[in-house]
């Protein structure tokens, strides 16, 4: 079974975690802005997606954490 043209290859998820994992707000930026806008706006709500998911089980202060770390990035 193929992936949607959208989803992110193996390389782009280790570079994408290594940028979330060192908080590097620029380099997660420039990573979406590198790509065309229609796949990286796929990547994203598909991204929020699996986020509202999570949130649901915990706490509305992780809720508030994700959308400030949002609006940074984006």
């Amino acid at each position: 079974m193929s992936q949607p043209p959208h989803a992110l290859t193996d390389s782009e998820w280790s570079r994408l975690i290594a940028l979330v994992g060192s908080n590097d707000l620029d380099g997660i930026r420039d990573f979406f802005k590198a790509m065309p806008t229609e796949r990286s706006n796929a990547i994203l709500l598909q991204l929020l997606t699996n986020m509202v998911g999570v949130v649901a089980h915990r706490s509305r202060v992780d809720a508030l954490v994700i959308m400030d770390f949002l609006r940074e990035v984006l």
